[in-house]
């Protein structure tokens, strides 16, 4: 006798118990019916509910057996044996990259290749990849920070600031034989012995230049395929690196940050100070090639030579 099954008339997914198959209706209407009473969030299904409680309480059941570090969720523990183990067995169908779960290959397929940002914020229309990307920047909003360093104290806003800030507390269990430098996981120490090998294993398809690791191959295929990932909130100047944005966003901020020692001028960009420092040198590294007059800085250069050409500025 065959079982009895039970079919989601939305997306046709079939269960063996009516109760099983009541529960998962719940994606599909949005009804969420276990909320926590102490921050009021909601849950489709009572283990989310349980699991989400100990976020509040610390409590840390599951506990690896080859480094001792404990974790909230089983999932989590899974996730975090693949950093003993050096196994990545979730891959990106676009590019290649692999992750240690299902999550990150998710979230980097939804930030990278599908261009979408469905969740936006309802203070300031910001708009985002994913849901935890949009709640992580509700919390800029909320002023929250719920994570504290039980080590001295500090409060943060996101788990993974806390993990960061945790690891200036503890030194890394395993060092690297060349340098002395310490790592927390062997797969971090695994990374950085490429740096002594000098392996770049990583091959551009487009152009065949072979770079050390997947995150540099990632952001050096963006230069082919024109990407830029990072935008400015400010302004919607996007940027290939983060680290061009976060060097961008200093054109905002109201202080400055770059002063001059011998004048006493000040410059919220550094290559900008640089330039400057130039003029009390008298420093003229640009030449024109037509005629041997030299400037200061490049866009002199670039007007003094539509002089020759005729260009119109």
């Amino acid at each position: 006798m065959s079982q009895k099954t039970y079919q989601c008339k939305d997306c046709e997914k079939c269960f063996s118990h009516l109760k099983s198959l009541k529960v998962h209706y719940r994606i599909h209407t949005g009804e969420k019916l276990h909320q926590c009473k102490q921050c009021g969030r909601c849950f489709t299904r009572r283990e989310h509910l349980v699991s989400h409680k100990r976020t509040h309480t610390g409590e840390k059941p599951y506990k690896c057996k080859q480094c001792g570090k404990c974790f909230s969720q089983a999932g989590n523990l899974h996730a975090h044996k693949r950093t003993h183990t050096g196994e990545m067995p979730y891959r990106c169908s676009k590019c290649g990259s692999c992750f240690r779960n299902r999550t990150g290959v998710r979230y980097h397929e939804q930030s990278l290749h599908s261009g979408e940002k469905p969740h936006k914020c309802k203070q300031c229309k910001k708009s985002f990849s994913c849901l935890s990307l949009l709640k992580r920047h509700e919390m800029v909003h909320l002023k929250q920070k719920p994570y504290e360093c039980k080590k001295c104290g500090k409060r943060l806003s996101y788990p993974s600031s806390l993990k960061r800030h945790e690891k200036m507390h503890v030194k890394g269990t395993y060092e690297c034989k060349k340098c002395g430098k310490c790592f927390e996981y062997p797969s971090l120490l695994k990374r950085h012995t490429i740096v002594h090998l000098k392996q770049k294993p990583c091959e551009c398809k487009k152009c065949g230049k072979c770079l050390s690791y997947p995150s540099s191959l990632q952001m050096h295929e963006r230069g082919h395929q024109k990407q830029t990932p990072y935008t400015c909130s400010k302004c919607g100047k996007c940027f290939k690196l983060s680290r061009h944005l976060q060097e961008h966003k200093k054109i905002h901020k109201e202080q400055t940050l770059y002063d001059c020692k011998q004048c006493g001028a000040f410059f919220n960009d550094s290559r900008c100070l640089l330039m400057h420092k130039r003029k009390h040198r008298a420093e003229k590294s640009y030449e024109c090639k037509t005629c041997g007059k030299c400037f200061s800085d490049r866009h002199g250069l670039v007007q003094h030579q539509r002089t020759h050409t005729g260009e119109k500025p």
